[in-house]
């Protein structure tokens, strides 16, 4: 990655230090000097969801030159990564010798399963690993605990970072896609973790959970999506209540599906709206009528200002607050990455409706927040 567009994703300089002690207190954060106790271990931090989105531009802030974090100085001078991938391990690792600075000097070398590469500051294992399939996340954390053993690493952190989110109305989806996304979004993440927890705890590590404000404020459209990252939410506080020993960690990044594959654009939608249109049954199809044809036609509009997902997310603030979550000796329970100003408006406006019992003003309120097409039914144009 060249450094003017290292500078401008990620708030690096040439050689300009982060002024940390305004920006970590504008986040509301107290830094804390490096740990200089007497384990030299490498840290190794585990990332799910690194196809695209938040994961990946975590592994490329690692991989490609982050040797400071934004905001503090606590990030080791070598740390190691195992990003995990739904599909595509190998190309992830090609993406990242293409945008590093390193180039081809950092070696890289296929598993078979997965590949290595490793540079100065980084040593990087992506691995493939489906959060659907039980066996494949339990051989994923045995192989973590392996590499952690025999690497002589520390399980520094688990960032429990991938998500399935399919936009559609709740009534048309299938029991199948529902459980996809229960599966991916809570329960795959619960397993792997449970799996791990022994370790991190062993290392004093850290959990860390990525949210979604569809936790506490849910959207039409994607009631199923908020209905699992509330089941996170409560997992997760509930956790860090509980007596494991372990640092438990909500974060809630703000929103860029631009940058992201969480909503399934491509082939990927059109096989999930041809299952629910099939498992309709004829009452559905005539109450929803072309309705749910335009809301594809719709989501496939939002996809042509998808950028190309080799980009990282372009966010300082999503960076320095996850830096602190990541690297800080003393890490808060709970980060949130500021949401853009409609957002905010939106949201404050919902919660005053909800708090004077005005629930059906809260609701046009975020129906014109998601700005989805407007519903007519058949049956209100046949009359």
């Amino acid at each position: 990655m060249n450094r003017r567009l290292a500078a401008a994703t990620f708030g690096w300089g040439r050689r300009r230090q982060p002024n940390t002690a305004d920006e970590t207190r504008s986040a509301g954060f107290h830094h804390q000097p490096k740990t200089t106790g007497s384990d030299r271990r490498v840290p190794l931090v585990v990332v799910t969801g690194c196809d695209t989105g938040l994961g990946y531009s975590l592994v490329v802030r690692y991989y490609c030159g982050a040797s400071t974090a934004v905001g503090s100085d606590a990030v080791p001078g070598k740390i190691a990564v195992v990003a995990l991938c739904l599909e595509g391990a190998e190309r992830l690792v090609d993406r990242l010798h293409r945008l590093s600075d390193e180039g081809s000097s950092g070696g890289c070398y296929g598993t078979g399963d997965g590949s290595y590469s490793s540079n100065s500051k980084c040593d990087l294992y992506a691995w493939s690993m489906d959060l659907r399939d039980p066996q494949s996340v339990r051989e994923t954390a045995n192989r973590i605990q392996d590499l952690v053993e025999t690497q002589n690493y520390k399980l520094h952190a688990v960032v429990n970072n991938a998500a399935r989110m399919l936009m559609a109305e709740y009534e048309w989806q299938t029991t199948r896609l529902i459980t996809e996304q229960f599966r991916v979004n809570v329960l795959g993440p619960m397993e792997l973790t449970s799996s791990l927890l022994p370790k991190v705890r062993c290392d004093r590590g850290r959990i860390i959970n990525v949210l979604s404000h569809c936790a506490y404020v849910p959207l039409p459209g994607i009631a199923v999506y908020g209905a699992t990252k509330a089941a996170v939410q409560a997992w997760t506080c509930g956790s860090r209540a509980e007596n494991g020993g372990v640092s438990w960690i909500s974060f809630y990044p703000g929103s860029f599906y631009t940058h992201s594959s969480i909503m399934g654009g491509g082939g990927r939608r059109d096989g999930y709206y041809d299952e629910m249109s099939e498992a309709l049954t004829d009452e559905q199809r005539e109450h929803y009528g072309q309705y749910m044809r335009a809301y594809k036609e719709y989501l496939d509009m939002v996809d042509v200002a998808v950028p190309s997902q080799d980009e990282p997310v372009p966010n300082i603030d999503l960076y320095r607050f996850m830096d602190h979550a990541l690297w800080s000796t003393r890490p808060k329970a709970e980060y949130r990455v500021p949401e853009p100003w409609r957002y905010r408006i939106y949201s404050t406006l919902a919660h005053v409706c909800s708090a004077l019992g005005l629930h059906g003003w809260r609701d046009q309120l975020i129906r014109r927040f998601v700005c989805t097409p407007t519903f007519v039914s058949n049956r209100n144009k046949s009359a």
